[in-house]
């Protein structure tokens, strides 16, 4: 299942130090690039789909648009125009109204002054006040100066709050600094200011931990209220939807028309009574206006609007914890470990991109279902890092087991070739000529070289004709071979070829060399063999098989007869029962008869199916070949072998030794 202790004692120290690696990198650097754009692209398409934060019913801008200065004629506000909103609202019954107007031109004494005369009237007027503010705070950010305080107007309102909104670094607007510092005084954002006055609750009812929360206490029957921020007091605006759909709008001069209408001032009272009024410019060219995860060039009123909300409603994105995420990223490259050490490498193949795909699906979840805000981006990245990094230091080993494999390899190829050459060297690639005799031979290892062989050997007179088959193919089945074949001939050239029984005798002996050599190897190799003792004058045989396939007779006739008591194969049991279970059998060759010797490759050559060549076919084709010399005899056992088992298993090591008389003068 797993891949072999040197791989392993590689993989997973290299696993654990990745793991590491990647984990500091994201929880200490991280790439907020890439986890902003996942985040903003999941914020999108949850806000496209209403599955996100949803708009609560307390909230309705008004809006100064395009249409409003085109209908007063103007091309900025008069401030009497915004005293009589003040005056419509408040008659409205509106919880509180929230300015999101710097007020930057000048205006004249009475337009003032009338401005400032209602805020003295029943409305909670918010203002807001801008401050250029310091770069890469370590807290809350403090202010260098303010651009516009409307301190002649803040005495008279109901409060301020700042609306410093600083975009991040790529210039999208996704957190707001819930307070800035302006010399010793905390000065609250422009929402929260609101907020903490409809919960009758001041600046040191707050719990403050930097880095973690804002908490609110309960009161007023509301619950505790918990708002997450970063180590700056910034928090993640949780945006309900898109500029055109988020909360309800009416343009400034609408509202004071429908206000002088009778008949439509139900309608105000149900649009506007108990709610928080935001009032903001937002005509071309005037209003602030920047791009948020949702979209681009929108009114920067949306942000203080969606940071109300949430507090209206007890609704904020917040980040997973650290301790969550180190075991996320522990369990993501862990996974990637154990997969890279496991035997088959699809597994790494797979695992790899299923988890990089799962990265932004589990993001996505968390953020529709729990709210939660998760490194998407760094653990994308980290995990794909982490990812590349087992694949190339499984390239690298593979690398290395494929040079190991290669020199293995060329070291196999150099002993294979000496093994085939002491093969050539053993097996006669020239028969002798036999006066009377027409001989043909041929062997096919079922590889480079075999276990197969054939030999003819002169003993006097006569001649010795051998055909075996060690056990197995390939090196190993081609060595024991040779010592079978290089035994015999010395037993053969050491023996009397006058002797009674001279055949048996010497293959007796041969049994007893390779019984010792298997007992002293510690190898049970044996050997089948066939042996013919042919004397050529007279066409007379003595056939003995030692396990071995029955040779076949060719009559000139057709007839096909098979010889031989099958005996015991050699190099397992001892002599003295091998000569019990082994018999010499006469036969005779006229002139014209050809004998043939085979191995069992022959016969055992089969189709896909698994069907065998078998000897009867072989007695069949050899019954059409009576007429044939021994090499055209031999290339028909081969062609028919051959087309019969193509396409099949491989075959075993296939040879034939084919001998016919023949008049002396052939």
């Amino acid at each position: 299942m797993f891949r072999d202790k040197a791989d392993l004692w590689l993989i997973l120290p290299v696993s654990v130090a990745l793991s590491a690696l990647t984990g500091f990198w994201v929880f200490w650097f991280g790439a907020p690039v890439f986890d902003n754009l996942m985040r903003d692209q999941i914020h999108r398409q949850v806000a496209r789909r209403d599955l996100g934060i949803q708009a609560g019913p307390d909230i309705v801008y008004v809006t100064v648009n395009d249409d409003t200065y085109e209908h007063f004629h103007e091309s900025y506000l008069n401030r009497r125009r915004l005293a009589e909103v003040n005056r419509v609202l408040a008659g409205l019954d509106v919880r509180a109204i929230a300015y999101d107007m710097i007020f930057a031109r000048p205006a004249a004494p009475e337009e003032d002054r009338d401005f400032a005369d209602s805020l003295r009237e029943d409305a909670d007027v918010y203002l807001p006040v801008a401050y250029e503010l310091e770069e890469e705070p370590v807290g809350f950010p403090r202010a260098l100066r303010t651009f516009a305080s409307l301190e002649r107007f803040q005495e008279h309102a109901r409060g301020s709050g700042h609306v410093s909104a600083p975009a991040d670094d790529d210039g999208i607007f996704r957190h707001l600094f819930l307070f800035v510092r302006d010399g010793d005084a905390l000065v609250p954002a422009l929402p929260l200011r609101v907020y903490l006055d409809l919960r009758s609750l001041t600046l040191a009812d707050l719990d403050v931990k930097p880095g973690r929360f804002v908490r609110f206490p309960a009161s007023d029957g509301q619950p505790q209220l918990r708002i997450p921020i970063d180590a700056q007091g910034r928090v993640y605006i949780p945006y309900v939807h898109r500029w055109k759909r988020d909360f309800a709008k009416v343009p400034l001069h609408s509202l004071l028309e429908l206000a002088t209408d009778e008949f439509m001032h139900g309608n105000l009272v149900d649009q506007f009574e108990g709610r928080v009024v935001l009032v903001g410019d937002v005509a071309t060219g005037i209003a602030d206006m920047g791009a948020t995860p949702l979209e681009n060039d929108v009114p920067l009123v949306a942000i203080h609007a969606a940071l109300l909300n949430a507090m209206l409603t007890n609704s904020f994105y917040r980040p997973r914890s650290v301790v969550y995420m180190v075991i996320l990223h522990i369990c993501l490259t862990g996974l990637l470990a154990i997969a890279a050490s496991l035997r088959r490498l699809h597994f790494i193949y797979i695992v790899g991109p299923v988890l990089l795909v799962l990265i932004p699906i589990y993001t996505a979840l968390e953020f529709i279902y729990a709210q939660r805000l998760v490194p998407g981006g760094s653990l994308f990245f980290s995990v794909g890092a982490m990812h590349l990094s087992l694949l190339g230091l499984i390239q690298y080993r593979l690398g290395q087991e494929k040079r190991r494999a290669d020199r293995e390899n060329e070291r196999f190829r150099h002993e294979l070739h000496i093994a085939y050459e002491i093969q050539q060297g053993i097996i006669p690639q020239t028969l002798p000529s036999i006066p009377g005799m027409d001989t043909a031979a041929l062997s096919m290892p079922a590889r480079t070289v075999g276990g197969d062989f054939y030999d003819v050997l002169p003993f006097g007179e006569r001649f010795v004709f051998v055909l075996g088959d060690v056990t197995g193919k390939g090196v190993p089945a081609a060595l024991y071979m040779s010592g079978v074949a290089t035994s015999f001939r010395a037993i053969l050239r050491a023996s009397d070829p006058h002797g009674e029984g001279a055949l048996l005798k010497a293959v007796l002996t041969l049994n007893d060399v390779l019984l010792l050599q298997s007992r002293a190897t510690e190898r049970s190799y044996f050997v089948t063999v066939c042996f013919v003792l042919c004397d050529p004058r007279t066409g007379d045989l003595e056939i003995l098989r030692s396990g071995h396939e029955p040779p076949l007779l060719i009559h000139s006739s057709g007839q096909v007869d098979e010889f031989g008591p099958p005996g015991f194969v050699l190099g397992v049991l001892d002599s003295e029962r091998i000569a019990k279970m082994t018999r010499l059998e006469p036969a005779h060759l006229e002139e014209g008869d050809s004998l043939v010797l085979y191995s069992d490759g022959v016969t055992e050559a089969s189709t896909p199916e698994r069907e065998l060549f078998g000897r009867d076919r072989l007695k069949a084709l050899l019954a059409t070949a009576a007429e044939l010399r021994p090499d055209a005899v031999l290339k028909e056992i081969i062609q028919a072998a051959g087309a019969f088992s193509a396409g099949g298993p491989e075959t075993d090591d296939l040879t034939v030794l084919v001998l016919q008389r023949c008049s002396p003068a052939r």
